[in-house]
């Protein structure tokens, strides 16, 4: 947090600007969550300390994730640093790994001005080993003299809603949504400036990749289930996702092959996702299944796309799938005879469509034959569907439990 003085008469901080990005805030009539309290901060404030410079450069090199800043910029000054304090053997410590390269937003005045060749935001997310992204102004922030809310600071913390309050964490769509938070504010009557907001709200700008995700706290690892090979012909996948033996929720499941999206799907809350494929797989080859979302470490896994029809397909569908006991009670086995040894998938639907059980990847054995035990001593009575898919075939056999 890098807060400089603002103004002398009345006395204006950007500390007291800052202070407002932390934790739950309702001043100025509305209300935002920032960044959580028990966060380790490392503020810099000209209220407090003396600092220059040689200050600014320690503390980015100490790898902070987010730099927050509030103070008079130009479009070659920011936070009492020049662009020719901007190179790599200053910022040497930062590697992305011990020390992270950082994020920057800053209220300050067209520091952001990429008309300008070059501005300092530019100089900084250009060179390697500094910022990955930044926001702020290309041409003037603004502050209100003697009050603890602005145009720029309202953006701000409507920004840092969007990624914490929100789990909005990709910059772009952080950036918009806070955008949309603050249009109603734009035109309203009695600002301190009239028509900052609205100078700010179109003057304000992500540098970097708007498809960048921030992680916005510590990120959880994933375990994934999906189809090693797939057939050609084939429509759709199912994966399910879950961390730490619970399924997670609202991450994002892409296909690609040679850097064109198959398909993709966001899992529920059983950690499910079906992945339908915009047209048929045709063409054989390796795709690549990616997940990734809020706080979760993004994982790519390796697909087999080939035509598998032959090792895939039932022998007999009819004489050799097997579901027994039906009626059923505390369990029922799902068996079933392939040409070769391959994989498939199994699930439990109840009457309404609704997945009660899912099992992918089965792998047969002895020559084809696989049987699996599913517990269904938790179902309520009634009617079900077993189904079982592999390749481009699909069985489906109804069962009762009592």
């Amino acid at each position: 947090m890098v807060g400089e003085k603002l103004w002398g008469d009345p006395e204006s901080w950007g500390s007291d600007f800052l202070e407002l990005l932390k934790g739950n805030q309702s001043e100025n009539g509305y209300s935002t969550t920032g960044i959580p309290v028990n966060y380790n901060f490392d503020d810099l404030y000209d209220e407090t300390v003396f600092w220059t410079s040689l200050d600014i450069i320690h503390h980015v090199n100490l790898g902070r994730p987010m730099l927050n800043h509030d103070g008079h910029s130009d479009k070659t000054y920011m936070m009492k640093l020049f662009n020719n304090h901007i190179l790599k053997e200053n910022f040497a410590l930062l590697n992305g790994i011990e020390h992270n390269f950082t994020f920057i937003y800053s209220h300050g005045c067209s520091c952001g001005a990429f008309d300008y060749n070059d501005c300092i935001a530019e100089k900084i997310v250009t060179l390697e080993n500094f910022a990955v992204a930044f926001v702020g102004n290309s041409r003037y922030g603004w502050f209100n003299e003697g009050q603890t809310e602005g145009p720029s600071l309202h953006l701000h913390r409507e920004f840092l809603n969007s990624m914490f309050g929100d789990s909005l964490n990709r910059i772009g769509v952080a950036h918009m949504e806070s955008k949309i938070a603050s249009a109603a504010w734009v035109t309203a009557p009695g600002q301190w400036e009239p028509g900052a907001l609205r100078w700010c709200f179109y003057g304000c700008n992500v540098l970097g990749d708007p498809a960048l995700a921030v992680f916005t706290d510590n990120p959880f690892a994933i375990d994934t289930k999906y189809p090693a090979t797939v057939s050609l012909g084939t429509l759709k996948i199912d994966v399910n996702v879950s961390s730490s033996g619970k399924p997670v929720s609202d991450l994002v499941c892409v296909v690609l092959k040679d850097g064109s999206i198959l398909g993709k799907s966001t899992t529920n809350v059983s950690g499910n996702a079906i992945i339908n494929f915009d047209v048929p797989v045709k063409e054989s080859g390796e795709a690549q299944l990616i997940v990734s979302g809020y706080n979760c470490v993004p994982k790519s896994y390796k697909i087999n796309l080939g035509d598998y029809t032959s090792s895939n397909q039932f022998a007999e569908v009819n004489e050799n799938v097997l579901l027994y006991p039906n009626p059923a009670k505390d369990f029922i086995v799902a068996g079933i005879l392939l040409n070769t040894e391959c994989s498939y998938d199994l699930r439990v639907y109840d009457i309404v469509g609704r997945l009660r059980f899912s099992k992918l990847g089965v792998t047969s054995e002895n020559n084809g034959y696989s049987k699996t035990k599913i517990d269904i001593s938790k179902l309520p009575p009634g009617q079900y569907t077993c189904e079982i898919l592999t390749g481009r075939n699909r069985f489906s056999k109804r069962f009762m439990v009592f």
